[in-house]
């Protein structure tokens, strides 16, 4: 099943997506979706952990500090 088959909202409503699943991810979505749809992403390089540890504690933040009482969804693929 495809990750994006599981977005029940329109892609239209999405302004940020990130994963932490490399290259193949973003390659198989980039051109097809993410760009058509004006929605910006972030994935990590391959094998550079680092990357997703900012990316993480970014999003651990904003969903505990600005996103409180809402139910986020977690995709997977």
């Amino acid at each position: 099943m495809s990750v994006l088959s599981q977005i029940k909202q329109p892609l239209l409503l999405f302004h940020l997506f990130h994963s932490d699943g490399g290259a193949k991810f973003d390659k198989q979505l980039r051109g097809k979706y993410f760009n058509s749809f004006n929605i910006q992403y972030s994935l990590i390089k391959n094998g550079c952990c680092y990357d997703n540890e900012v990316y993480e504690a970014t999003f651990k933040s904003t969903k505990t500090q600005f996103v409180t009482g809402e139910i986020l969804m977690t995709l997977k693929y």
